[in-house]
């Protein structure tokens, strides 16, 4: 959504493109160091809140986009979107897939990944029309209610336990990256026309 009004919030701030191009920055750079607390937290916690609390954190942030009175205050927004994107983002894939079978998980997953371009365009169709019409704010406190709106139905739907679908096998040759490696290029044990070094 800022990136569709990037040029009134310019207008306001007089700020450079440089200076926009560093909140993407520091978004992704905040992004990169939660993600990896991510796993550990929701084992220490849940899943389901861990990914309730980022979309809280995240739809917080948006909305104090809305009331953001200088440059700074925006970069500080854009550390707290990196934050909160990194729980739901790194977590929600592997909530989603332990809600359903192997054999519906690959379309499940297609719709959830689909929302991704959707979002983005949707973001950019609301800022060009709302952002012209009722100025650059009215954008984020609209934009600001899907978050808290899926924390909260988040609550009503049970954790699934981690892995409930997959299958009880392991596989032994597909373990470490070396042995990955082997089976992909050929190499399965039992087969005499396709060796296995060691």
């Amino acid at each position: 959504m800022l990136f569709a009004v990037q040029d009134l919030v310019k207008a306001e701030f007089h700020r450079s493109d440089a200076a926009f191009g560093l909140l993407t920055s520091v978004f992704f750079v905040f992004y990169m160091c939660a993600a990896p607390f991510m796993g550990p937290l929701s084992v220490r916690f849940s899943q389901k809140a861990v990914i309730i609390l980022g979309a809280l954190v995240w739809s917080v942030a948006t909305l104090f986009t809305a009331i953001t009175k200088n440059f700074d205050q925006l970069l500080i927004r854009h550390t707290l979107v990196g934050i909160g994107e990194a729980s739901f983002v790194i977590l929600s894939p592997t909530f989603v897939a332990d809600m359903f079978s192997e054999e519906k998980r690959g379309r499940v997953m297609g719709v959830f990944y689909l929302a991704i371009p959707v979002g983005t365009a949707l973001g950019y169709l609301l800022g060009g029309v709302m952002g012209a019409k009722y100025g650059w704010r009215a954008l984020f406190y609209v934009g600001a209610a899907p978050g808290v709106l899926l924390a909260f139905l988040l609550l009503f739907i049970p954790e699934p336990p981690l892995g409930q679908f997959d299958g009880p096998e392991k596989v032994p040759e597909r373990d470490t990256l070396k042995t990955t490696s082997r089976w992909n290029h050929g190499c399965r044990p039992g087969r005499l026309t396709s060796p296995c070094p060691r």
